[in-house]
């Protein structure tokens, strides 16, 4: 059998061995605190993540319009718009235009993203934007590339 004392001391321990409501309603609070900061790096995460798609289709479509500027690059100097037939509410705006150096000319592509699939002209920031240096053959009096 325990001694009286024993008993006391077990007696105690069994009445404050639970938490009491202020240790819970802090450990509550800590963890709903926690809860809303992972939320919010969630939240960011992916609007970051939608970001990042959105340039790459810009990059691609970017690459598409050079490819398709260098299979016949006539007119150096003038502007090309359009849209692309498998996105259309993506445009872009290839400029060209010689440079010092005798047949070598600077590309620039800008891609634009419009809700409005019928807008070819884009006044808003380009998504992306690029200028490549492309050596062409030599241009007549009229700006047309030579072949």
């Amino acid at each position: 059998m325990l001694c009286t004392r024993c008993q006391s001391r077990s007696r105690k321990r069994n009445r404050n061995s639970g938490l009491s409501l202020l240790e819970v309603i802090i450990a509550t609070a800590i963890l709903a605190g926690s809860g809303l900061a992972l939320f919010s790096i969630i939240g960011m995460g992916s609007k970051y993540a939608l970001r990042a798609e959105e340039l790459t289709y810009a990059q691609h479509f970017a690459q598409s319009a050079l490819d398709e500027w260098l299979t016949a690059p006539t007119n150096v100097g003038t502007e090309q718009t359009g849209t692309f037939e498998e996105a259309p509410q993506w445009n872009y705006r290839v400029e060209s235009q010689w440079l010092e150096e005798p047949g070598l000319c600077a590309v620039t592509v800008e891609i634009f993203h419009s809700q409005n699939p019928q807008r070819v002209e884009a006044v808003e920031e380009p998504i992306y934007r690029f200028t490549r240096w492309v050596r062409v053959s030599t241009a007549n009096s009229a700006g047309e590339v030579i072949p």
